[in-house]
């Protein structure tokens, strides 16, 4: 027989779903609806379930223990990447090796560990990786689904589906764009403060010398 499909409503459209999923340090634990299989081969009938998620779970707490890790590994010269470490680099579209080992060489250890462990450049890493995930299965949802297209009676549910990816994609460019906007941010008042500091410790030895 002709296989049928039903579009649900996507959950990344309400409001506040993406940062009760990353979470932050201090708000305890964080409600999160999502949609969870039936049966973990096909998944014919996922249903919505909200669940708890600690702050020890949170995407922000898995992001900032993989970043201190990596960082130790750049300041060590030692170890081989983990799969998990692996996973945030190739998701991570800001180059953060390039990003960690820059820091490292030009300001040391001190400054690197301030800047990796800063919560809003971990809070952006986790909105770059996971809005880049979400676009990856995007595409590749849309992708089987369209191949289905022509064996539908009615396409209605794709037509559907189709629009609520483009929803979604739009939500997704924009949180990405907003977290650029802040790293861009952050490296530019850092920079700042470096001058700054700079400045300030030119003019003190000329004091002391004098």
């Amino acid at each position: 027989g002709i296989a049928t499909i039903s579009a649900l409503p996507s959950l990344a459209e309400k409001e506040d779903l993406l940062e009760r999923y990353i979470g932050k340090p201090g708000i305890g634990t964080s409600r999160v609806k999502l949609y969870v299989c039936n049966e973990p081969k096909k998944c014919l009938k996922p249903t919505a379930v909200e669940i708890e998620l600690s702050d020890k779970d949170s995407l922000y707490a898995q992001v900032q223990k993989t970043l201190l890790s990596i960082l130790d590994k750049i300041i060590s010269n030692k170890g081989e990447l983990t799969d998990e470490e692996m996973a945030l680099i190739e998701f991570s579209q800001i180059p953060l090796i390039s990003l960690l080992e820059i820091e490292l060489a030009l300001r040391g250890e001190e400054s690197v560990a301030s800047f990796a462990g800063d919560a809003e450049f971990i809070e952006v890493v986790c909105y770059d990786m996971v809005t880049n995930f979400m676009r990856k299965m995007l595409s590749d949802a849309k992708s089987a689904v369209d191949e289905l297209q022509t064996a539908q009676l009615d396409n209605t549910p794709i037509e559907r589906f189709n629009a609520n990816v483009v929803m979604v994609q739009a939500l997704l460019r924009d949180k990405r764009y907003t977290a650029m906007t802040k790293l861009q941010t952050i490296i530019a008042v850092k920079e700042r403060l470096t001058q700054q500091q700079k400045v300030f410790q030119l003019g003190f030895s000329r004091f002391a010398d004098n």
